[in-house]
């Protein structure tokens, strides 16, 4: 999905889900990447929900802090 065209109505999603994508595409244009990926959304809700990102892997037998330092 090119970032330019991102079409995501705002106000029909929560405001985590916007704040996720606009974490998101922004990461994506500052590094110069025309197209917003699964890594930029992946790294976007790790930073926005970083509680419940950590919790999830935790739960999964996971360490969150391993997974960011990637």
């Amino acid at each position: 999905m090119l970032v330019d065209d991102l079409d995501v109505p705002f106000g029909k999603t929560s405001d985590t889900v916007e704040r996720i994508i606009e974490y998101a595409a922004t990461m994506a244009r500052r590094c110069g990447h025309a197209e917003l990926t699964s890594g930029h959304l992946f790294l976007a809700v790790m930073q926005v929900e970083w509680s419940r990102f950590s919790e999830v892997l935790r739960n999964a037998g996971g360490d969150p802090h391993d997974i960011a330092r990637a």
